[in-house]
C-alpha cells in the first residue's frame, strides 16, 4: 500500500470517527448549538402532529419517526426500546423530502435519549414575550440520567400566513402595515448568520480546532477577513503579538488559562517587554494557572501546557 493511499484512508477514519471523541457533556452541548445553528433561520416548516405537542414521545417502540422538516433539514427521532438506544438525528435535505428512515445520511445525531418531548411555544420564550412574530421549539428529554431543556426561536416561522412576504430593513417604516406589527427579519439576512461553535477541548496538536476570527502579524496588521462579529458566543485576545489594542482574537468560548488552553493576557497590551513577538516560552505576556506553565504553540500563540 502507498503510502499516499494509508495517509487518505487514516484521515477518513479519523473523520469519521470525530465525534466520538467527544465527553458525553461536549457531546450534548455541541447538538444543541448545532440545533439552534441549523434551524433557527429555516423556513418552509412541515411537522408531525402526533409527536410535536409536547407529549413524552414513548411509541412505536424502537421506530424511527420524523419529527419536523423545513427547508433544508429533517428532524427524526428513534424511539428508545429494550435494545436500540433513543436517537436524536439531523439530516441535510438533498430533494423536495425527508429521505425513508431509517438513514444514515445525517448531519448529526445524539444517542442516549430517553423521555423525548417536542413542541412548539408561541407566546414566551424562555419567560419572554414575543409579541405576535415567531413561535419558539422546545425540546426536552433525558440524557444519560440528565434531564435537559432547549428552546430556541423559529425566526422565519410567522403566527399567520397574512405577514407580508416583502423584503423588509430593520425599522423600516415603508415596509410596515398596520397589521404586521413588530419585528421582523428579512429573508436575505439569513444568508449569513453567527456559525461558530466550540467542539470541546482545545488539543496542542489540533491547533485548528481554535477559530481565529481575526488574526494578525508581527506588523499588527490584520490577515485576511475580520468575522468577530459572527461568533456565537462572542470572541476573546489571544497573546502573539506587542500590538496597540490587543493581538489576534479567537470565537469564545476558551477557558483561558487551563491546561490546553490559550494562556490569558496580561492586560490588552503588554508594555512589561520591549519586544514585538511575545509567543516564547515562559513569555511573561500571558499566565496560566499556578501548575501550568506558558509555551508557545505552533499557531503562534500562548498557550498553557
Amino acid at each position: 500500500m502507498s503510502r499516499v493511499l494509508f495517509i487518505l484512508i487514516l484521515t477518513l477514519i479519523t473523520s469519521s470517527c470525530e465525534h466520538y471523541f467527544y465527553k458525553d457533556k461536549e457531546k450534548v452541548e455541541n447538538f444543541e448549538n448545532f440545533l439552534k445553528i441549523k434551524l433557527s433561520f429555516e423556513e418552509d416548516f412541515k411537522w408531525n402532529s402526533s409527536f410535536v405537542n409536547g407529549d413524552p414521545i414513548s411509541r412505536p417502540v424502537g421506530s424511527w419517526q420524523n419529527l419536523l422538516e423545513s427547508k433544508s433539514y429533517c428532524l427524526n427521532y428513534r424511539v428508545p426500546s429494550p435494545s436500540n438506544v433513543g436517537v436524536l438525528q439531523v439530516v441535510r435535505k438533498k430533494e423536495a423530502n425527508c429521505p425513508v428512515l431509517p438513514t444514515n445520511n445525517e448531519e448529526m445525531s445524539l444517542q442516549n435519549i430517553n423521555d423525548l418531548k417536542v413542541k412548539f411555544t408561541t407566546d414566551h420564550i424562555k419567560g419572554k414575550s414575543i409579541r405576535n412574530a415567531v413561535f419558539g421549539f422546545k425540546l426536552s428529554f433525558e440524557y444519560l440520567k440528565e434531564k435537559r431543556e432547549l428552546e430556541f426561536p423559529l425566526i422565519n416561522r410567522m403566527r399567520s400566513g397574512e405577514f407580508t412576504q416583502a423584503k423588509m430593513t430593520k425599522y423600516s417604516s415603508s415596509g410596515t402595515y398596520r397589521m404586521n406589527k413588530g419585528l421582523r427579519v428579512t429573508r436575505d439576512l439569513d444568508k449569513k448568520m453567527r456559525s461558530s461553535m466550540w467542539p470541546g477541548d482545545w488539543d496542542l496538536k489540533e491547533s485548528n480546532q481554535i477559530l481565529f476570527c481575526e488574526k494578525k502579524n508581527k506588523d499588527c496588521k490584520i490577515q485576511g477577513e475580520s468575522f468577530c462579529g459572527e461568533c456565537l458566543y462572542g470572541w476573546e485576545y489571544v497573546v502573539d503579538y506587542n500590538c496597540s489594542g490587543g493581538g489576534s482574537k479567537v470565537c469564545s468560548p476558551v477557558k483561558c488559562g487551563q491546561k490546553g488552553r490559550p494562556a490569558c493576557p496580561r492586560g490588552i497590551a503588554w508594555s512589561g517587554i520591549d519586544a514585538r513577538e511575545l509567543c516564547f516560552d515562559d513569555s511573561p505576556a500571558g499566565f496560566c494557572e499556578s501548575d501550568l506553565r506558558v509555551i508557545c504553540a505552533e499557531d503562534g500563540i500562548l498557550v498553557c501546557n
